[in-house]
């Protein structure tokens, strides 16, 4: 199956013998981009949005337990369950209440702001964040797992970072136009991949960081602010 690759290429998708397609292979390229799934969250800049067609053919799928009386946050055991493609503030209000969302999580539009997420500390699926207008990420401050993060063309984001982020399944950051830095103090595991790519204001140096303090099983990188640290990304 063709997918897209940064910068208007393309790649294959090659079906698994349990019938589901693995991440986007580019050709003549080394970096892997996107995750399993016939659809995957990755896509190009172009109308269908960066997740592929999902946030046209889906859209908002609620699934928000009611809030208990006298409590602001449900409890882990009261999840959140569904696939959220969140493009308006008042979607992310409804969100507010959720400690954990049991599904896929999909954040984008210029008017963004993550202030409501206080209470969100698990993400059992896709985190991805995409063309906004958000300049960091410090709203998520209790966030502590992610199966996988992926943040996307967001133009003005200069710090990319989570206070309470402990674990993530795999992390992928691609055309981020002003990213400057990488901050994630408490990470101590990225279990599959990390994946930068196409960042220009982003030293190699973070990257290489970022990679020692978490250990991911693979790191792929390209495109991003060539330094002292360029090895790692060569």
């Amino acid at each position: 199956m063709e997918c897209t690759c940064p910068g208007g290429g393309y790649g294959e998708q090659i079906c698994s013998q349990q019938g589901e397609y693995g991440a986007c292979e580019c050709y003549g390229d080394d970096v892997t981009w996107g995750t399993s799934g016939s659809s995957g969250w990755w896509g190009s800049s172009g109308s269908s949005g960066w997740w592929g067609s999902s946030s046209s053919s889906g859209g908002w799928e609620p699934g928000i337990p009611e809030l208990p009386p006298g409590q602001d946050c449900l409890g882990l055991d009261l999840p959140c369950v569904g696939e959220f493609y969140v493009t308006s503030p008042g979607q992310l209000e409804a969100l507010g209440v959720c400690s954990r969302i049991d599904g896929q999580l999909y954040i984008e539009g210029e008017d963004t702001t993550l202030e409501p997420m206080g209470c969100l500390q698990e993400v059992d699926g896709v985190l991805g964040i995409g063309q906004t207008g958000l300049s960091d990420l410090s709203g998520f401050v209790m966030l502590d797992f992610v199966g996988e993060l992926g943040v996307v063309q967001n133009a003005q984001l200069t710090t990319l970072g989570m206070p309470s982020l402990e674990t993530v399944g795999a992390m992928f950051i691609y055309e981020n136009d002003s990213l400057t830095s990488l901050g994630f103090p408490v990470l101590t595991e990225i279990v599959e991949q990390l994946d930068v790519g196409y960042n220009p204001m982003l030293p190699n140096c973070e990257i290489q960081s970022l990679y020692k303090q978490a250990s991911p099983s693979a790191v792929f990188c390209s495109d991003n602010l060539p330094d002292t640290c360029a090895g790692l990304c060569e």
